[in-house]
């Protein structure tokens, strides 16, 4: 079997097949590419934005972020009205 590594493996080679795979897969890789924040590898967590490593659906993921959009937003200049669309907005309250 010949990997995408550019070396043959497994088989009569003596090589095992895995072989210059890191544990994610990946040919000559450093393994961080499919550790999470807590260092699993292929693990679910993800650093919200207080900086907590959670799993996305734990009841404490961004809890101390609000985010709401704005349509329309409309400014009042001293010479002008000014339109301003799609706004995001967030707000972090990390402690």
């Amino acid at each position: 079997m010949c990997l995408s590594c550019g070396e043959c493996t497994g088989g009569t080679t003596g090589k095992d097949v895995n072989n210059l795979k890191d544990q994610c897969g990946v040919c000559g890789g450093n393994g961080e590419e499919c550790v999470d924040c807590a260092g699993v590898v292929n693990g679910k967590k993800q650093l919200d934005v207080c900086g907590e490593c959670l799993e996305l659906d734990d009841p404490n993921f961004n809890t101390g972020r609000l985010s709401f959009l704005i349509q329309t937003l409309s400014v009042c200049r001293s010479t002008h009205m000014q339109t301003i669309s799609n706004v995001e907005v967030n707000i972090s309250n990390c402690s």
